[in-house]
């Protein structure tokens, strides 16, 4: 994403708050911020975020906010599926003479957690499983997006090393 469209979405946003335009706000302040901490971002995934954002928020989005926007939209678009869509999956799968097949690989890694599809299976009283498999889910959602947030930051903080150095 370029600086122009970064403005851009800015611009976007403060359309959204009338008191923002009353304001005396440079704005290019808040897109070069915007800029460095989501230049990396491919333009159209940013936007669709902060689409996302400006439907719920009551208040002008911080980063933070629209970084949490574009990770439910990656994790959407790379098949992840919803906690309630994957445990649905694992009850569909629930047959011990078969094998299963997974939408993505970090289901079929909490039912090999849980004990794999036999033990569940075997099991008498799927609530308290339910209810692990979601908390187990939950852990693997926020572990990917932190894992995704500490790359983006290593990668920003080694391009800010390189232009030290040069």
């Amino acid at each position: 994403m370029n600086k122009q469209e970064t403005s851009r979405l800015v611009a976007l946003a403060m359309a959204n708050w009338p008191n923002m335009q009353d304001k005396n706000i440079r704005i290019e302040i808040t897109a070069a911020l915007w800029h460095k901490m989501l230049g990396h971002l491919p333009f159209a995934m940013v936007e669709a975020g902060l689409a996302k954002v400006l439907l719920r928020a009551k208040f002008f989005p911080t980063i933070a906010e629209l970084v949490e926007a574009v990770d439910s939209l990656r994790l959407k678009s790379a098949g992840l599926p919803s906690p309630d869509e994957a445990w649905n999956e694992v009850c569909k799968n629930l047959d011990p003479y078969s094998v299963p097949s997974w939408s993505h690989e970090a289901v079929g890694r909490i039912v090999k957690e849980l004990g794999g599809i036999r033990a569940l299976c075997a099991c008498d009283n799927m609530v308290p499983v339910r209810a692990h498999f979601f908390k187990l889910y939950d852990l693997t959602l926020n572990r990917e997006k932190e894992q995704a947030v500490n790359e983006k930051v290593a990668a920003m903080l080694e391009s800010a090393s390189l232009k030290s150095i040069s």
